[in-house]
Formats: structure tokens, sequence, C-alpha cells
């Protein structure tokens, strides 16, 4: 979760470096701004998208920024669900 608060700093550092060489054309300068808006269309689409949420750890007070996707949300929903049914299951058959 660590490399994920990190990256767009990493890239707006790499940005900042980054030097771009002298076009002499106007033409090549357009064709390029365009095929770049294009790359990022589609590097936005195949990105995933992240809900965060501010949870507080047991044991403390003080919240955390938890990042997921959708998919891992409910991933971890049904595990849960499952963790709970299991311990359900466990506490009926010693009571019997």
């Amino acid at each position: 979760m660590n490399a994920v608060r990190f990256l767009p700093l990493l890239m707006l550092a790499l940005a900042g470096c980054a030097q771009q060489a002298t076009i002499d054309s106007h033409a090549n300068t357009k064709a390029k701004a365009t095929n770049k808006a294009t790359a990022a269309a589609k590097a936005d689409d195949n990105k995933p998208h992240l809900i965060c949420q501010f949870t507080k750890p047991l044991g403390s007070n003080i919240t955390k920024r938890v990042c997921r996707t959708p998919e891992e949300i409910k991933a971890a929903e049904e595990q849960s669900q499952e963790a709970m049914r299991h311990m359900e299951r466990s506490s009926n058959q010693t009571h019997q």
C-alpha cells in the first residue's frame, strides 16, 4: 500500500526531470500531443479504480487511509463472512 501512495510522487519527480527534444515543425508537436492524449486516455482505462476509506486500526485512535479496488473489497467481505460462518459452526458443535 505504501508503494501506491508514493507512486504519484515518483511520477511527478521523473516528469520534472525529463527533458523534451526540440521539435522543428508545429505539425509534429501537434501530432505528438494528440498521441500523448490518446495514450493517457488508454492508460486511465487500464488503471484499476480505487476506493479509499479512512479506518482506525485495532487499538489505535489514529486513522489510516486504505485504498482498495472493488474486487479486493468484495473478496475481503466474503472472507470475513466465511470466517464468521466457520466460527458459528464450530461454536455450535462444541455446545451440543
